[in-house]
């Protein structure tokens, strides 16, 4: 029989990539909400508290909640669900991606609890002594715990009394494709090319690129992503580099489906995030992405990427990164394709779906049994 699932906080793209495969096995529907700082009107709050199926994606809504008053919104959105459980039946299992949905997650003792973590939120810009205590409340609520990193998922185990288990990110399917993409009109082709995809900001190590850019005149750098940084004059310093280095080459972002293109037409593939406590508890998508390919790939010594190896090469410094990137133009240091095909067998989105309802139905059972 096929599990019900209602996931509350789907925003996040990545996060609609995983739970679409986990629909594949099980029924799932989303509840995402929108907090805004007034009060809204009555229209407008009475549009959001509607259920909408568009085509044969899940049912889905999103709640316009007052930010001010957590605990109303908690309640409020309750009834929103219960009312819903009363016409179609309670889900075997919420599961909750943000802390700030603790509140929420405390209405539902009756049901399997899960918190999946995708980030470390308590390192995000928004601080932790804001964002602790809220997970603090949400984990020691939930059932079981699902994090994207190992460090991360240590981090979580001993502060809850459920279940946690490492479950990292995957690649979408469509990235493996049946013929090859076209070379994309925009990259160049006068120079070898070092490819990095994802969106771009502080997290990257720029003392780390503009190293790498200096020892490597005849070589490009490209960026694909968008530049996101809130911070003045981080923002200055980076699009500074990815705009006035003669060797850098900034094209901006696509759409996703085009991504593939790009990673397969360049020559290395390179994940510059910062090796520090931020970036050893992440789950660095792109190296699922590059993987996919048959490029070389480099990456800073986030503690993820020594999941990969040897498939993922790993620069600790540029100095090693420079090392590695001669050697891979000079025709040493190619991926072993045939094993590579093997490897990321394991490693794509429905890999993690099945990997996620075979570790997830036990606990729903055992709490079934106990109550």
């Amino acid at each position: 029989m096929r599990l019900s699932l209602l996931v509350v906080g789907s925003e996040n793209p990545r996060i609609r990539d995983f739970f679409s495969q986990v629909a594949r096995y099980a029924n799932v529907s989303y509840l995402d909400t929108s907090p805004i700082k007034r009060w809204p009107d009555l229209d407008r709050l009475a549009e959001s508290w509607r259920w909408r199926k568009r085509g044969q994606n899940p049912p889905e809504a999103n709640l316009v909640m007052p930010k001010r008053w957590r605990e109303l919104s908690a309640d409020m959105a309750n009834w929103f669900c219960r009312r819903r459980f009363s016409e179609i039946g309670k889900p075997d299992a919420v599961i909750f991606t943000w802390p700030q949905l603790c509140a929420l997650a405390e209405r539902f003792p009756d049901i399997t609890r899960v918190y999946y973590c995708k980030d470390p939120f308590e390192m995000w810009s928004w601080g932790a002594d804001f964002i602790r205590p809220l997970e603090t409340r949400l984990l020691k609520g939930v059932d079981a715990v699902f994090a994207v990193s190992r460090l991360l998922a240590s981090d979580l185990a001993p502060r809850t009394p459920g279940k946690t288990f490492y479950l990292p990110n995957g690649f979408c399917d469509w990235f493996v494709p049946e013929q090859d993409f076209s070379r994309p009109a925009d990259l160049p082709s006068d120079k070898p090319i070092i490819g990095s995809v994802g969106e771009i900001n502080r997290d990257y190590d720029w003392d780390y690129v503009e190293a790498v850019a200096a020892a490597l005149p005849d070589v490009r750098i490209c960026f694909l992503g968008k530049l996101k940084e809130s911070d003045t004059a981080i923002h200055r310093r980076i699009k500074s580099i990815i705009t006035k280095t003669p060797n850098v080459l900034w094209l901006g972002w696509k759409n996703y489906e085009q991504v593939p293109a790009y990673m397969r037409h360049v020559d290395i593939l390179m994940n510059f995030l910062k090796a520090d406590d931020f970036g050893d508890r992440r789950s660095p998508l792109r190296l699922y992405d590059y993987l996919t390919t048959d490029r070389p790939i480099i990456s800073t010594a986030v503690r993820e990427a020594y999941e990969h190896q040897p498939h993922v090469h790993i620069a600790p410094d540029a100095g090693k990164a420079i090392e590695l990137i001669r050697g891979m133009l000079g025709g040493r240091l190619q991926p072993d394709l045939e094993s590579r095909r093997q490897y990321i067998r394991n490693h794509s989105w429905d890999v993690r779906a099945r990997e996620f309802l075979a570790e997830l139905t036990p606990i729903i059972a055992a709490k079934k049994r106990r109550g």
